[in-house]
Parts: C-alpha cells; sequence; structure tokens
C-alpha cells in the first residue's frame, strides 16, 4: 500500500509539475501563431498600399498623357488656324479704308512721325525727371555732409542716410542708361523713317 500511495503522489506530483509547462510550451506556439499572423497582415496591408500607390501613378500618368495630348491638339488646331487666311488680319495695308496705295502709305508714314515725336517728348520728361533727381540727391549729399560736421545725427542715421541716396543714385544711374538706349532707339527709327520719306521724294 504504500507502494501505492508512493506512486499515486509522484504521479500527482508530476501532474502539477509537467502540467505548467506543457501549458507554457502551448502557450509560447500561440504567441509564435500570432505573431506570424501579424507578420502577414502587415505584409499585406503593405503590398495592397504598394499596389494603390502603383494604381494611382498609372491613373496620374495616364491622365498627364491624355492632357498633354489634348495640349498638343489645341496647339496644333491654332497653328491651322493662324496659316488660315481670314480676311481683316492685323497686317497694315490688308485694309486700306478706301485709300490709294500712295494715300495709305503717307498716313502710315505720318502715323510713324507722330510716334516717334512721342517717344521723344518721353524722353525729354524721363530726362527732367532725371536731372530733377540728380539735383536732388546734390542737395542730400550737403545736408548730409552739413549734419556730419555739426554732429546734428551719430554714425549709425549718417550710414543709413548715406545708403539711401547711393541707392537713389543707383536707381537713377538706371534710368539715365534706360534713357540713353530709348535715344539711340529712337534715332535710328527717325533716320530710318527719312530714309523713307526720301525714296518716296525722289
Amino acid at each position: 500500500m504504500k507502494t501505492i500511495k508512493l506512486l499515486f503522489l509522484l504521479f500527482l506530483l508530476l501532474n502539477f509539475i509537467g502540467t505548467p509547462q506543457i501549458y507554457a510550451q502551448g502557450k509560447s506556439k500561440e504567441k509564435k501563431l500570432e505573431q506570424v499572423q501579424k507578420k502577414n497582415s502587415k505584409e499585406v496591408k503593405q503590398n495592397g498600399k504598394e499596389k494603390v500607390k502603383e494604381g494611382k501613378e498609372k491613373v496620374i500618368s495616364e491622365g498627364e498623357k491624355k492632357i498633354k495630348e489634348q495640349k498638343t491638339e489645341k496647339v496644333k488646331k491654332e497653328i491651322k488656324e493662324t496659316k488660315e487666311f481670314k480676311g481683316d488680319g492685323n497686317a497694315y495695308g490688308r485694309n486700306k479704308y478706301n485709300l490709294s496705295g500712295k494715300e495709305f502709305g503717307k498716313l502710315r508714314s505720318q502715323e510713324a512721325q507722330e510716334k516717334i515725336e512721342e517717344k521723344e517728348k518721353r524722353i525729354k520728361s524721363s530726362e527732367r525727371t532725371l536731372d530733377e533727381g540728380r539735383e536732388r540727391i546734390r542737395k542730400a549729399k550737403e545736408r548730409l555732409e552739413k549734419q556730419k560736421k555739426e554732429k546734428a545725427i551719430t554714425e549709425e542715421e549718417a550710414k543709413e542716410k548715406e545708403e539711401k541716396v547711393h541707392r537713389a543714385e543707383k536707381k537713377l544711374d538706371e534710368l539715365d542708361e534706360k534713357i540713353k538706349k530709348q535715344k539711340e532707339k529712337t534715332k535710328k527709327e527717325k533716320k530710318a523713317l527719312e530714309e523713307i520719306k526720301v525714296k518716296d521724294n525722289d
């Protein structure tokens, strides 16, 4: 009987000791299974996202191709339309308003002369503005020198004012350059017009 009790106790002891290990092994298998499932679901999600991105990119690229094709078609249509003769265009001489060729030529010459005169007036106006600006800068420099000598302003204020004067001088120099270019252009136009007038008189 002692042996039976001993065997029974041993059997119970093994059951208590062995059950947690078996149970623990079962849990680790379940955890591994869950981890594998999570990995698989993440991979599926990533693959799905990548497929969605690829699909979007395909749709966008197809849309861009269609837009480019439409633009090229529009450009081709515009080119065809401009090549076709429309009757009343912007070209001078196409619609002479019942004037003869000579009269129309004189009218155009007169318009060109008026345009040149208008440009010359604007150039003179710009030159006056330039001269006034230079005079104002000269006076500003004199005032600044006077204030420096009397020490009515600080060094920082003097530097700021000098910088402003320098920027204004720079702008006036740019304006002067533009005026010179415009003068040359107008001079060339006037010379060309005079040559045409001389040819007409001959």
